[in-house]
């Protein structure tokens, strides 16, 4: 008997009006809510749905490229928007054979679109180096 009075004792049960916590059920409840939750958020991202597929675009070959180079410097040439120019030029696929004389290319007209004459040199100097833009 005397191992009852001390349990109840431990336990707390020795008082006259004993009520009970939700605190334990309440937490276990929205532990699992949450864990249910950020499980279906992780299931809903790797849905096929979700997977975005990217355009497969072809490189073009090296004379392509000139061709389309050199276009785009008639177009300048006409109607000296260097802004349309660099805008075609950032936008344009370039073959691994070029990427040196594009990349001149687009500093010298974002040097031109920033007010900036240097881009004027730099363009006549690329120009001098590639015959094939001056076509």
């Amino acid at each position: 008997m005397g191992q009852r009075v001390f349990l109840k004792h431990i336990l707390h049960m020795d008082h006259p009006i004993m009520h009970r916590t939700w605190f334990p059920f309440i937490l276990v409840g929205l532990t699992l809510a949450l864990t249910a939750v950020i499980f279906a958020w992780q299931e809903q991202d790797v849905t096929p749905a979700r997977v975005q597929t990217q355009e497969v675009h072809e490189v073009p070959t090296s004379q392509e490229y000139q061709q389309e180079v050199v276009s785009i410097l008639a177009q300048y040439q006409q109607d000296g928007d260097a802004q349309w120019a660099y805008g075609a030029l950032v936008e344009t696929w370039v073959p691994t054979d070029a990427k040196a004389v594009h990349l001149d290319l687009v500093i010298a007209f974002g040097k031109l679109v920033a007010g900036d004459e240097v881009g004027r040199e730099l363009l006549d100097s690329i120009r001098a180096s590639n015959a094939w833009l001056n076509q």
